[in-house]
């Protein structure tokens, strides 16, 4: 049985209004259970698929009513299955592209958003959940062709695959045969540019040359001069870039980049040691609970303790100056002469002290 799968995917009541109003190109889930209820048990289900997609949720709802309803379900993406339907297809036992036709996948998105922070940020939740969802139909279509962290890059940059790049990565599994329905695995190749697997095994034989799945690993690179060299193939280290932007934790960073891990660990421990004997090297007898709180802080730098230092310093002298001036007008000792004769009292000792602590007020009251 043959049905088209067409247009925007949009919820049943939507699809509903849409109709009434003479719009033809909508599909929804009612659209999925009455094609299903439609073809008898001996018979697959084929569905002629060009929508740009529409609803996630209705997406997701049509995704799963193919993949639970036991049938042998073929999508043949005839121009466009994107978005919502590049899911909706994922769910397909198999799926069949036109050589003209394109899969685009990309995160999921709302029209518009609006409220408190609160909101916008439920919103944010609600849109990744929806990401991983997209990425669990994906993963379980392409099996071991495509990872989980290039599907994400892929859906990051909002990606449009060929017939021949779905193919590869595992969202689609042949091209349309003109005329038939059906896949010819000559076409596969030959309409993408390049020679079918099987013939290039023959002429590969026949010529004593290895396969041509062989010689693409290498890639020609031809210089300003024209001189031609081979290169490796690149993909693998364009795919751990990808993965590597995608670390997340430090867990992630150590068993995705153990070595660089261990470097920066090194390199930490050694920058800590320098601070720590740094800050030693400025320290002061009273000064303890300034060196201990740098040392706790690893933003504090030798420099940083040696302004604190200085500053806790000229703090405790101004104090010492204010209570020795407070000490010598107590006691009156400026209403002492300094001379001193044989008809005149003999200064004590004690006064004698406060007259120097006088004089060295005065002093630093004129040079600080």
């Amino acid at each position: 049985m043959r049905a088209q799968l067409n247009g925007i995917v949009v919820s049943n009541d939507y699809a509903d209004m849409y109709r009434r109003w003479g719009y033809k190109d909508i599909c929804c889930p009612n659209d999925i259970r009455a094609m299903l209820e439609a073809c008898s048990e001996d018979e697959d289900l084929i569905l002629e698929v060009n929508s740009p997609g529409g609803g996630v949720y209705a997406g997701f709802e049509m995704y799963s009513l193919i993949r639970n309803s036991g049938k042998n379900v073929t999508a043949e993406v005839q121009s466009l299955a994107g978005s919502a339907m590049s899911v909706i297809v994922s769910a397909c036992s198999n799926v069949l592209m036109s050589p003209v036709a394109n899969i685009m996948i990309h995160r999921s998105s709302i029209p518009y958003a609006s409220g408190n922070a609160e909101s916008l940020e439920q919103d944010a939740q609600m849109l990744n959940t929806m990401d991983e969802s997209i990425l669990n139909a994906y993963c379980e279509k392409v099996g071991d062709k495509t990872d989980r962290t290039t599907l994400r890059h892929m859906m990051k940059n909002e990606t449009f695959l060929t017939a021949q790049e779905a193919i590869d990565c595992g969202l689609a599994d042949g091209i349309l045969d003109a005329g038939s329905g059906t896949t010819d695995p000559t076409l596969a190749v030959a309409c993408m540019g390049g020679l079918p697997q099987v013939l290039s095994k023959a002429l590969a034989t026949a010529a004593n040359l290895p396969p041509i799945e062989d010689l693409k690993r290498l890639e020609t690179e031809i210089d300003s001069e024209g001189n031609t060299s081979a290169v490796e193939n690149n993909d693998a280290e364009e795919r751990e870039k990808m993965e590597i932007t995608d670390i997340k934790t430090t867990e992630e960073l150590k068993a995705a980049l153990p070595d660089l891990t261990k470097q920066i660990i090194a390199e930490a421990q050694t920058a800590e040691r320098n601070r720590i004997t740094a800050i030693d090297a400025v320290a002061m007898p009273g000064f303890e609970k300034i060196i201990a709180d740098a040392k706790a802080d690893p933003s504090k730098t030798a420099g940083d303790v040696a302004q604190e230092i200085i500053a806790q310093q000229k703090k405790q002298g101004v104090n010492f100056l204010t209570a020795t001036e407070k000490d010598v007008m107590e006691s009156k000792v400026n209403d002492v002469t300094a001379a001193r004769s044989a008809g005149e009292q003999e200064m004590t000792l004690e006064q004698e002290a406060k007259a120097a602590a006088a004089a060295d007020v005065a002093y630093w009251k004129e040079h600080k």
